[in-house]
């Protein structure tokens, strides 16, 4: 299609008329950027609609200049939103950005320009981080588990993962060539060590783990997630590789040892004896003296009411050995019978 006999014949229509409607806007002909003056033979009355049209045929006749930005500009005014169509909107669009990418090539930009550019960045990073930490501490139980389900079976290609990891290690990593302050580590230390409980199985423990494995993960948990698996890869040669050049000139404590079978039914004769002294594999009192010397000052983990309770609930249950017919506590029972019964031994034989 000849896109400048079109402009040409708009042109001249509009030259030889009268506009009967008050409204109307000022065209250059020969557009300012191609050397076009502000003289009356070079301006024409069009109205909005030939105006856009016009400066749509000139980016048509000039794709690589600036009547492209030109008419990039026009599409974002609000007189013009009925003129433009979705597909209309999409190749300007296009147009503009390789139109804009290839006018700043070679541009070298002075350290001022830059410091502005940076501190502008950092100001509009913080407002987004600020605005995500809000959505993310506004967030329901359900909206979260939502989530979880939606991104639930989706596995990432391989690609992907390689191209996460490179924008997370080397210099591009946050912490690279950084440290904590002795606050930071404070901070770290008190909220590893603050406990928490699952409401449902009414476990205690630290923080990171029982978020992992309880609460929505808990197995106790009517309406619970899948549990994450464990993915345990083999190393590979590289790491095999690392660990072997970081062990090289160090000096292995049972290199060229072995423990014969002598020396470990001695071991399993000397812990006999010991057992038999003290009758019947009770501890001497010296290693009790030990034990309650190494436990002093541990507290334990607090249980609460409801596990209390749940406790003496299963010691106080009775159970009876299918094999010797014996009834006794739960715990007890287990241990002494059952599969480990010496009348089921003597049934087998």
């Amino acid at each position: 299609m000849d896109y400048e006999k079109i402009y040409q014949q708009l042109i001249e229509k509009a030259k030889y008329r009268v506009l009967l409607d008050n409204y109307y806007e000022k065209h250059h002909i020969v557009p300012k950027s191609f050397g076009g003056s502000d003289e009356l033979n070079n301006i024409v009355k069009l109205t909005a609609r030939e105006h856009f049209i016009a400066h749509r045929l000139l980016a048509k006749i000039y794709p690589n200049s600036g009547m492209v930005h030109a008419l990039w500009m026009m599409s974002n005014i609000k007189k013009y939103d009925k003129l433009i169509t979705s597909h209309m909107y999409e190749n300007i669009r296009i147009k503009h950005s390789i139109f804009i990418s290839k006018s700043l090539i070679g541009i070298k930009r002075s350290e001022e320009t830059i410091d502005k550019f940076k501190k502008y960045q950092n100001n509009r990073t913080q407002k987004h981080k600020d605005k995500l930490n809000n959505y993310l501490k506004n967030k329901t139980v359900d909206h979260k588990r939502n989530i979880g389900l939606a991104h639930k079976g989706i596995l990432l290609n391989e690609d992907h993962k390689q191209n996460i990891s490179k924008g997370v290690t080397g210099e591009k990593n946050g912490m690279f060539g950084k440290t904590h302050d002795e606050e930071a580590k404070q901070k770290i230390i008190e909220s590893n060590k603050q406990q928490i409980e699952c409401p449902w199985c009414c476990k205690v423990g630290g923080i990171a783990i029982m978020k992992r494995w309880h609460f929505d993960y808990c197995k106790e948990n009517p309406n619970g997630l899948e549990r994450p698996k464990m993915k345990r890869k083999s190393p590979t040669e590289e790491t095999k590789e690392k660990i072997r050049q970081g062990n090289l000139g160090k000096k292995s404590l049972w290199k060229g040892k072995t423990i014969s079978t002598d020396a470990q039914k001695e071991g399993i004769k000397k812990m006999v004896e010991t057992r038999k002294k003290n009758g019947s594999y009770k501890m001497s009192d010296e290693q009790k003296e030990k034990l309650s010397q190494a436990h002093l000052g541990k507290k334990g983990t607090p249980c609460s009411k409801e596990r209390k309770k749940q406790l003496s609930k299963e010691k106080s249950k009775k159970i009876k050995c299918p094999h010797c017919g014996k009834e006794g506590q739960c715990m007890v029972m287990k241990r002494w019978h059952f599969d480990k019964c010496k009348q089921k031994e003597i049934k087998n034989e």
